[in-house]
């Protein structure tokens, strides 16, 4: 999958700040950096739930986002 499968550069994130470049990838995943020089963490509905199925994370850690008609889930953090 590309990078520009995921959400674009200057996307608003739950927090309020801005999607910046990436950082690292892979198919399921990206980590880019935020205008609030924070990190986030975008991942797929099928990475997500195979973390909630294995319960390596809570539901409430990460915001659903929708975008083009596709769903992500971001952490950010700094």
């Amino acid at each position: 999958m590309s990078v520009n499968k995921f959400l674009p550069q200057g996307f608003i994130l739950p927090d309020g700040s801005r999607r910046g470049r990436v950082l690292a990838s892979d198919s399921t995943w990206q980590i880019v950096k935020t205008s609030g020089e924070s990190l986030a963490l975008i991942v797929l509905p099928v990475l997500y739930d195979r973390w909630l199925k294995d319960n390596l994370i809570g539901e409430k850690l990460f915001a659903p986002v929708k975008f083009d008609n596709n769903l992500y889930f971001v952490l950010v953090c700094n």
